[in-house]
């Protein structure tokens, strides 16, 4: 998820606060006897809908998965029939499938300008997190005319919903003159939608910060963490609008937690005051929180050592992405993780598991250096396993370095004639060649013999080589072996 994603977050959620009014009815026709082959095709796809849609939400790091891109496609060649059950998907209140649909949406939307419509309409929706979505999905620049002119219609839920969405450009000059004359609205919803979109604007006008001020006494929760984080982001009321924000990390709508956390680590990011809301939110029902609260720990490094419980038991979260983040985290924490070893040498043997995952296992054994000393069987079979991936191969090889680089040396050399491995073993055992090189003293001589032994039958094995290794990275490991053997 992109910097910029949260302030948009926080402008849809506004949506929510908008008065009770009723959406007209929209129906949306899907088969006729005169439609075309492509149209049969379409309808022909839509048993697999349901399942498209779960695969929206599969993430890689907050960007969508190539199987999630790939779902997107067909969802958005199938069009029009596929709108309904992308839109009841909204309800389903989880933060990264409320953001595929809405891509998804958008898409189709810019394709069908009937489906630009319903979107429009479906700002008027009496659902929350169906108003929530439109506003994603009409976040684009070629939506701009017809927003506009919704910010003229009757139904106030719609005005307000068109304001929030033509506010996710941020500085667009072709707004700006609607959101302040909207500020000046006789009504409350529409005049607190402005302020919210000209706060995305980085307007920070007395009027603005006024309005936000007023919202942290609003009776609607909702109403209360938007103000709260809009403040925060303009770095203004942080100390009233924490309060609010705690309160709001146990909303029962998932993306407010989302929103109130996000803004809750902005406050506090160089302390732990609010350790216990991370916490909690590390075993959020929500993917995107727990991941969001993960990734906090995992910057934190080993002040977070209080985290690791928690972080262990992430280690078993069905979703790949906090499995992988939790390994990230317990790595950055070092030996302070030690009690993580067990399960991350269990997921490093794992071969159901990916190699991505299973890679940052053995980095994170890495990161605990000499006290992960027991686990260097483990990743030298893997590293001497020809059947090895060199993604997984090299990971453990850099692991292994960590541990124990004496070790290392003759699993590298083994590993040269390998086509995939020649070259990252070439310049690991030419970086593990020049530290022994800059601390040669505090070798024996025996380990010194040794490992001069071991790379000359490295450089015989690189000069005998068919292909073409970089000159820079065999002159590099030359260069430290004559300078051990002098």
């Amino acid at each position: 998820m992109s910097k910029s994603t949260f302030p948009k977050l926080l402008i849809c959620q506004l949506a929510v606060t908008l008065i009770s009014c009723s959406l007209l009815p929209v129906n949306i026709s899907t088969a006729s006897a005169q439609q075309s082959q492509k149209q049969q095709h379409s309808l022909q796809a839509v048993s697999t809908i349901p399942k498209s849609i779960e695969l929206l939400e599969q993430r890689e790091f907050y960007r969508p998965s190539p199987v999630a891109e790939a779902a997107m496609q067909q969802l958005v060649n199938i069009g029009k029939p596929a709108v309904p059950q992308l839109i009841a998907a909204f309800k389903q209140n989880r933060g990264f499938l409320t953001i595929g649909v809405g891509k998804t949406l958008s898409k189709i939307a810019q394709k069908d300008s009937s489906v630009r419509q319903v979107l429009i309409d479906k700002l008027g929706d009496k659902n929350t997190q169906i108003r929530f979505g439109a506003i994603i999905a009409l976040d684009d620049d070629s939506f701009e005319a017809a927003l506009k002119k919704a910010t003229t219609n009757k139904n106030l839920r719609i005005r307000s919903g068109a304001i929030l969405a033509l506010g996710l450009d941020g500085n667009k000059a072709s707004v700006l003159p609607l959101f302040e004359k909207a500020l000046q609205d006789k009504d409350a919803s529409i005049h607190r939608s402005a302020a919210i979109s000209l706060a995305s604007t980085s307007e920070k006008s007395d009027e603005v910060v006024k309005i936000l001020k007023n919202g942290l006494k609003d009776e609607d929760s909702i109403i209360r963490v938007v103000s709260a984080s809009l403040l925060v982001e303009m770095d203004s009321q942080t100390a009233s609008a924490t309060p609010i924000l705690i309160k709001a990390a146990e909303n029962k709508n998932s993306v407010i937690r989302l929103i109130a956390f996000k803004s809750l680590l902005q406050v506090n990011q160089n302390n732990f005051e609010i350790l216990p809301v991370i916490i909690k939110a590390m075993e959020d029902e929500d993917s995107a929180v727990r991941y969001m609260a993960i990734n906090r720990i995992s910057k934190s490094g080993k002040s977070g050592k209080e985290t690791i419980p928690a972080l262990i038991k992430a280690l078993d979260d069905k979703n790949g992405n906090i499995r992988s983040a939790a390994i990230y985290a317990l790595g950055n924490m070092g030996a302070d993780a030690i009690t993580a070893k067990p399960k991350l040498v269990a997921i490093l043997q794992n071969k159901q598991e990916s190699d991505e995952i299973r890679g940052s296992a053995a980095m994170a054994l890495g990161e605990m250096g000499k006290d992960a000393a027991s686990t260097v069987p483990v990743l030298m079979n893997i590293l001497e396993d020809e059947q090895s991936t060199k993604q997984l191969a090299v990971s453990s090889a850099i692991a292994l370095d960590k541990i124990d680089a004496q070790a290392l040396i003759p699993a590298l050399v083994k590993r040269l004639p390998d086509k995939q491995m020649e070259v990252a073993s070439t310049a690991m055992l030419g970086r593990i060649a020049s530290k022994m090189k800059e601390n040669k003293d505090s070798f024996s001589d025996a380990q010194l013999a040794s490992a001069i032994s071991e790379f000359e039958t490295a450089l015989k094995i690189i000069d005998n080589s068919e292909n073409e290794i970089p000159k820079d990275k065999v002159a590099a490991l030359r260069e430290s072996v004559a300078a051990l053997k002098g």
